[in-house]
């Protein structure tokens, strides 16, 4: 591979020193436009581009938001995590994608986008140790947590959990289902521990148990496989609440594809 040209190559190539080549490329720099169009002429021959995390670094800042996610098939957090990038781009932030495979190796991708000198984190999957959020706050960097509860110290995004689930068991109870079961997706997730607490608790209210609870860890597939699990049972829900989008979508289609019900979200007598 060939050598990539610095800015003391292009200094050299033009006839202006370093510094005058570091100003070319700051924008607002006091450099005369004629040593500018020297700098430019010069880079574009040699093929030189100014390295934007070496700048950062002796202005303290680098520009970069570390992203800290997890399984990128859920298609709900596909569409989340692209506006996130478009929304920090369109102010002029670049995102660092640190993708995890388990949840207990967020707290490692951390550590990993900290060495790069990220202006900030933002965790969108698993849990992080109390041990590696103090480190993030002795470095002073801001750390942003999605779906987690309340953080000392962290800014954190949740939806209304309790509230949104409660609505759902109403709307099922309301609608004359005694039979409901559940899909659950990871029993150590934040948002899964509070779906399915309030949701059994909401129905316990009314006076009615949970039928059922099958795991569909948050996966397609799994939502299919616990939906066909649960409406071929000799005595299958009338209704089934599911964890996330991505399993809803598996349950409904192992409810119109594979068992031939007719309908997607009212299935005979099954309600999903």
């Amino acid at each position: 591979m060939n050598r990539r040209a610095t800015a003391e190559d292009v200094a050299r190539h033009a006839g202006v020193s370093q510094a005058t080549v570091s100003r070319a490329f700051t924008p607002g720099g006091s450099v005369s436009i004629e040593a500018r169009e020297k700098v430019q002429k010069a880079a574009q021959e040699l093929g030189y581009r100014p390295n934007a995390l070496a700048r950062g670094l002796t202005q303290r800042r680098t520009g970069l938001i570390g992203l800290v996610t997890g399984d990128l098939s859920s298609l709900y957090d596909c569409h989340m995590l692209s506006h996130l990038g478009g929304a920090l781009r369109a102010e002029q932030w670049q995102t660092l994608l640190m993708r995890t495979a388990r949840t207990d190796e967020t707290g490692g991708a951390l550590l990993e986008a900290m060495a790069y000198q990220v202006d900030a984190i933002i965790v969108a999957a698993g849990s992080v140790p109390p041990a590696i959020i103090q480190e993030t706050q002795t470095y002073s960097t801001p750390l942003v947590m999605l779906g987690k509860g309340e953080t000392p110290g962290v800014d954190t995004i949740c939806c209304d959990n309790p509230g949104a689930v409660r609505l759902i068991a109403r709307h099922l109870l309301a609608a004359g289902h005694r039979r409901i079961a559940y899909i659950a997706g990871n029993p150590t997730a934040f948002s899964e521990q509070e779906r399915s607490h309030y949701f059994t608790e909401a129905l316990a209210e009314a006076g009615v148990p949970l039928t059922a609870s099958v795991p569909g860890e948050y996966t397609y597939e799994g939502g299919q496989a616990a939906a066909l699990a649960l409406l071929t049972a000799p005595e299958p829900p009338e209704a089934i609440f599911c964890g996330n989008d991505t399993m809803a979508l598996g349950a409904l289609d192992a409810a119109r594809h594979i068992l031939g019900l007719k309908s997607a979200a009212r299935c005979g007598d099954h309600r999903l």
